[in-house]
């Protein structure tokens, strides 16, 4: 079955654009050269809530009832979810913020920063963020893993870094990344991603194939490869079930995968080469991703898999998410009766959905 690629439409000015989905995955939330943040109701919707942060904007996310914006003013303006009003400043930097994460799990945020300061802070608690360090050239992309422990950071020195989140040490480093002076001179951006269940795979793309690593041994689990696509992959990220993995290339390529079977499922090549910049699943599962290109323009990918992804997430028991930020709590939702329900649901449905089986 072949995703549906519908036309482009213009979201900003040309040049880098971000994309990102609220987190019940109902509104996709865009930034750009114009400095504006828009808030989209869908595809289609053409009166988007729009709200002016600053001269340009270079990333953002969404989380809990705000807006992330990494800004001109060197800066990440919060706003408010979702009528998109001035909220307030998380933190500042000596120079723009390139890439942001957040995790589904867990209430942190990762920054990375032009001045190659990286941090991370917890949105629950005004606490102290912490500081990583080691970088020697301007960050590229930044991932957390679920369970929160892992970090890892891209970077125009040429390096992939990770780190212990709780104890700051660096963990790996791995030569992979075409070389920059500076963000906005990136050709490629190597954008990352974790497996979005337990956060034991990273996934990162190294010319033209994609390559994932078991993070408890660091030893390569799975190389992926399209025969059809000659160009080197910029973006990567996993599926909401984490079984299958998405790539964009340099070109406006984009390849869809079977982890488990290292299958190509979905590749779809343009005739005109257009850069894509941002990419993102939804996060409900419904075979959804948007896209964004150095043209300013919003793109949309639909039926991308088969089956139904309902998200798995971090069992109750798990102490991963143990990382010190002095007396903060992080939120722990023990009422799964809505889970339940749906997976029973579901079952009678559609039948058992298949685990998620990596392969060692």
């Amino acid at each position: 079955m072949s995703f549906e690629r519908k036309p482009v439409r213009y979201a900003h000015s040309s040049g880098h654009t971000d994309v990102c989905y609220s987190e019940d995955g109902q509104k996709m939330i865009t930034c750009g050269t114009d400095g504006d943040i828009r808030i989209w109701s869908g595809f289609e919707d053409y009166d988007p809530v729009q709200t002016c942060v600053g001269e340009w904007s270079l990333c953002v996310r969404q989380k809990r009832n705000q807006i992330q914006i990494g800004t001109d003013n060197n800066n990440v303006q919060l706003l408010t979810y979702p009528k998109g009003e001035r909220d307030g400043i998380l933190t500042r930097f000596t120079a723009h913020v390139n890439h942001i994460a957040v995790g589904k799990n867990h209430n942190l945020i990762a920054l990375a920063a032009e001045d190659l300061d990286v941090k991370v802070m917890d949105l629950s608690e005004g606490t102290e963020p912490l500081i990583f360090t080691g970088l020697t050239g301007p960050p590229l992309s930044i991932a957390l893993c679920p369970k929160a422990d892992l970090l890892c950071v891209t970077s125009g020195d040429g390096y992939l870094r990770v780190w212990n989140v709780k104890t700051q040490v660096l963990l790996k480093e791995i030569n992979c990344v075409l070389k920059t002076n500076s963000f906005m001179n990136a050709k490629l951006l190597c954008r990352i991603d974790f497996d979005p269940t337990l956060g034991k795979y990273l996934a990162y793309p190294n010319e033209n194939m994609v390559h994932i690593l078991n993070t408890e041994d660091w030893t390569t689990y799975k190389t992926l490869v399209a025969d059809s696509i000659a160009a080197a992959f910029s973006i990567v990220q996993f599926s909401p079930c984490g079984n299958f993995l998405a790539a964009a290339s340099e070109d406006g390529d984009v390849v869809i995968w079977n982890v488990p079977s290292e299958s190509s499922i979905n590749c779809s090549k343009l005739e005109s080469s257009v850069t894509i910049c941002a990419m993102v699943w939804n996060p409900t599962g419904n075979g959804e991703i948007a896209y964004c290109d150095v043209q300013g323009q919003l793109g949309l990918l639909t039926n991308c898999i088969k089956t139904l992804e309902i998200p798995s997430t971090i069992g109750e028991n798990d102490d991963a998410l143990d990382v010190d930020f002095g007396d903060v709590q992080f939120e722990d939702d023990e009422d799964d009766e809505n889970v339940v329900s749906l997976e029973k649901l579901k079952t009678s449905i559609m039948g058992p959905e298949p685990e998620l089986q990596f392969r060692r």
